[in-house]
């Protein structure tokens, strides 16, 4: 609760709402009190009921023991020996009942986690899969359709060509399918119906390492480690070197404003990147990409996020950096106006499907769909 309330911090001022999360942390204060306290006396009762039946055992033995000396059944020697070992065994008893509300924890703890671990994963590696080679970037979706869950389809039939060093945009309405392909691409989710290829590769036939890559994505809000500039940027190629990062930060516009900073590419961004702008995250986030030297990028509302300004400088960015290394871009936007210029083709999706496609420039002024 803590932790989504810090993070929300800004979103809690803006409402006014001190007082409600107040609250609401004193509630679940509370009831975390009344959950340990009970957990604490319930612990705290076992290891006297422990004690208290371990002297009654003693009690016993030496009761019927004593009358068994007595009696001449057993010796007097027979009787200490046998006490002893009682004792001696009823001294781990009391340690194992003074652990037991840890064993209790460790096991609940341990049920979530077992949980976790023993989920199987929709999407797997076929074990022949090969090493998917440099690609060119011609990506076929091939009648495709998908479904979240099993029911209500979030694509259907879907049929699209993306050639190499070709840029096209999906534009359409929210829930048509657009970030559900950018999902599909990279295989973060596997077909229903139909395939998608790469250069005739099958992504299916493929492993995972190969296929991804060899794919940028670039996503509406771009995730920063807290780390240095240089070190979130080198997260898209680990081997890279110092030459390649500086490249890549060129290329991304990102020194404009690096060499600014007292430490440059080491300077550290903070958690989530909050030290920088959100036009600065993006930058980042396109240099990551492209220092992997992708020969074809995702680009999911890149810019949706960022104020006018920002969008025609990340804009200008792609385009030319498409025109000088001819990347095939899928570019995912709301904004017709934005992905116009920079994209060959525009397809407009509605319901998982193709309404229509054509030249940008054509289809700037397409039909309003119901």
């Amino acid at each position: 609760l803590l932790q989504e309330v810090i993070s929300a911090v800004r979103v809690v001022k803006s409402f006014a709402r001190e007082d409600f999360e107040r609250k609401r942390f004193e509630d679940e204060n509370d009831r975390n009190f009344k959950a340990v306290i009970k957990a604490t006396k319930l612990t705290s009762l076992l290891s006297p009921m422990v004690e208290f039946s371990a002297a009654i055992a003693v009690a016993v033995i030496l009761w019927y023991g004593g009358y068994s000396v007595v009696t001449g059944a057993i010796t007097a020697g027979s009787l200490i020996a046998f006490l002893i070992y009682a004792i001696n065994l009823s001294n781990p008893v009391k340690r194992l009942s003074q652990v037991y509300g840890n064993i209790q924890k460790a096991l609940a703890a341990a049920d979530r986690v077992f949980e976790i671990l023993d989920t199987k994963t929709d999407v797997v590696e076929k074990p022949d899969a090969i090493t998917l080679p440099a690609i060119t970037g011609n990506v076929e979706f091939n009648d495709v359709s998908f479904s979240y869950d099993g029911e209500k389809a979030a694509l259907e039939h879907f049929t699209l060509s993306v050639k190499a060093g070709e840029s096209v945009a999906l534009v359409g309405p929210s829930g048509a399918g657009k970030t559900t392909l950018a999902n599909l691409l990279p295989r973060f989710y596997d077909v229903t119906g139909g395939s998608i290829t790469i250069d005739g590769y099958d992504i299916k036939d493929v492993t995972f390492k190969s296929l991804r890559e060899q794919i940028g994505l670039v996503p509406q809000e771009t995730v920063l480690f807290n780390a240095t500039i240089k070190e979130n940027i080198l997260y898209g190629r680990l081997d890279a070197t110092d030459e390649d990062v500086y490249e890549a930060a060129k290329a991304a516009n990102v020194l404009e404003f690096v060499e600014k900073m007292p430490d440059g590419l080491d300077t550290v961004v903070g958690e989530r990147g909050s030290s920088l702008s959100g036009g600065q995250r993006q930058r980042i986030g396109i240099a990551r990409a492209l220092i992997m030297q992708p020969q074809c990028i995702i680009c999911d509302e890149p810019i949706s996020a960022l104020d006018v300004s920002i969008q025609v400088q990340i804009m200008t960015l792609l385009e030319r950096l498409q025109k000088q290394h001819g990347i095939s871009y899928l570019f995912i936007s709301h904004d017709l106006n934005m992905v116009r210029y920079i994209s060959h083709r525009m397809v407009v999706m509605y319901l998982g499907a193709v309404m229509e496609e054509g030249p940008a420039l054509d289809l700037y002024e397409f039909p309003q769909h119901p």
